[in-house]
């Protein structure tokens, strides 16, 4: 089986502004946990014992976020995508079977194993959730394979969407453009298909939770039940106060009587006395300053969450 997985977690996180003024995408908490902490565990449980992250925005909350598990990190000045981040990882990872898992996802990961698999790139997919917005990818023949993407637009709300999860083979370098910015679906794909190889395809139903705006981000929570046992540390949530369907990360405080619902706090915020906030995403003014997307309430950037 593969024991090395590179974990891509360099992604600025724009839509999911503001929080990621506070932390990276992959760092961003799920259930309480951050969500790369949460890939990163179950990677370990599954025998991986070669793992590396990629680094660029806010790379201190993501190594924070692995404290104490070893960590081989790569360090983008200037972002790579999800191929081209191989490059600076290729001596360690040159003669191996690895996974590669975009660090903004919740998913059981499938027990896949190399030796059954003859392709040189194979991507764990998922049954779309009806009316999802994401890009279909378009499968054929027994066993399946992948052979091309159709857009939201064009499609009935059914089929299958990329997990964001790969198992790679060591033929991989064959086909990774010129050290530099690539993506494995635009630049590695269509190599692999000129050069007539095949990308396999593993469809799994196991539930898949991907996080790139605030309005799954929330979802997600909600539908899973936002638990109190899920907040983060040290938050503090006066006993006249009312904090409801809300993701609260570390640090936070609500004074008295001020009433939250349908929010999400980012690390430090605190929610003054008597305020009433719903369907925003609120982050410390000092860690994002003033913003025109936002408005200014107190000590904190409140910024609405489209429904």
């Amino acid at each position: 089986m593969s024991t090395a997985a590179v974990l891509l977690a360099a992604g600025k996180g724009t839509r999911l502004w503001p929080l990621t003024e506070v932390r990276a995408k992959a760092a961003v908490p799920f259930r309480g946990v951050p969500v790369i902490r949460s890939l990163a565990d179950q990677l370990a449980k599954a025998g991986i014992t070669q793992l590396a992250v990629n680094l660029h925005h806010l790379p201190e909350t993501v190594r924070a976020s692995l404290a104490g598990m070893n960590v081989t990190y790569s360090y983008e000045d200037c972002l790579l995508g999800t191929s081209g981040a191989l490059h600076p990882l290729r001596d360690s990872l040159r003669d191996s079977w690895f996974w590669t898992v975009n660090a903004k996802i919740v998913i059981d990961l499938p027990p896949l194993d190399p030796t059954s698999h003859s392709a040189v790139l194979t991507a764990v997919l998922v049954s779309a959730p009806l009316g999802a917005p994401y890009t279909r990818v378009e499968v054929t023949g027994e066993p399946p394979r992948i052979r091309g993407f159709s857009p939201s637009t064009t499609h009935d709300g059914s089929g299958l969407v990329y997990t964001g999860i790969q198992l790679v083979s060591p033929r991989i370098w064959e086909f990774l453009p010129e050290p530099g910015f690539s993506h494995f679906t635009t630049d590695v794909y269509p190599r692999l298909w000129a050069g007539g190889e095949t990308v396999a395809a593993c469809v799994v139903t196991t539930p898949w939770l991907e996080f790139s705006t605030l309005s799954r981000y929330l979802t997600h929570h909600l539908r899973l039940g936002a638990r109190r046992e899920w907040w983060g540390r040290g938050a503090d949530v006066a006993s006249t106060a009312r904090v409801s369907d809300s993701v609260v990360w570390d640090g936070v405080a609500v004074e008295h009587g001020a009433r939250v619902h349908r929010c999400i706090l980012a690390d430090g915020v605190r929610i003054r006395a008597g305020r009433s906030l719903e369907a925003a995403a609120v982050v410390p003014l000092e860690c994002s300053g003033p913003d025109s997307r936002g408005e200014i309430l107190d000590d904190n950037l409140v910024v609405a969450i489209p429904s």
